[in-house]
């Protein structure tokens, strides 16, 4: 449903899964992170290499070197991260205007429970 949104900021969905993990301040691993994606390891550095060299000249997110090596939102990858959970909730208001707070909320958990690891 947000897709439609993400590219005209520029952004993949997975890009913007990776930006919402590193705003939680948890300072996942690249590991951690693949795992929550279900992706692999190539995919997953993949992704964080194009945050990393992307935005201004210091990208949208940094490593940390250590063990594991951590990734780190910095504040431009926040700013875009704010601008682009902005533009989900109002494409998700336009798909979901027709129903009510208890048919959203019956929706949402359903997906939720759908694309949660079983």
């Amino acid at each position: 449903m947000g897709e439609e949104a993400l590219p005209n900021l520029g952004v993949a969905g997975r890009e913007y899964c990776v930006l919402a993990l590193l705003d939680g301040g948890s300072r996942p691993s690249q590991r951690q992170i693949g795992a929550v994606l279900c992706v692999n390891r190539t995919t997953t550095t993949a992704t964080l290499n194009e945050l990393e060299g992307r935005g201004s000249s210091s990208g949208y997110a940094t490593r940390r070197i250590g063990a594991p090596t951590r990734k780190t939102l910095i504040q431009t990858g926040e700013r875009l991260r704010q601008s682009l959970s902005l533009a989900l909730m109002e494409c998700e208001e336009r798909h979901l205007e027709g129903l009510d707070a208890t048919e959203r909320q019956a929706l949402r958990s359903i997906l939720e429970r759908l694309t949660s690891p079983r």
